[in-house]
């Protein structure tokens, strides 16, 4: 799955002072990325889905 999408905003997370919070847009609509510090964890909020993905140690640069 591929997806793209244009970065409007950034922010720090309200509710986890341990993750940025980006605001993405394209042609289909919007949707909330959020990622913490570490870059370990991410997570697309759709209104209706959400799509959690994790770096383990098999993953790892």
């Amino acid at each position: 799955m591929k997806l793209q999408y244009k970065s409007m905003n950034i922010v720090v997370y309200s509710s986890d002072a341990n993750y940025m919070l980006y605001y993405l847009e394209n042609e289909q609509g919007t949707v909330d990325m959020k990622i913490n510090k570490q870059n370990t964890k991410m997570g697309f909020l759709y209104p209706n889905n959400h799509i959690y993905l994790t770096v383990g140690k098999s993953t790892k640069l």
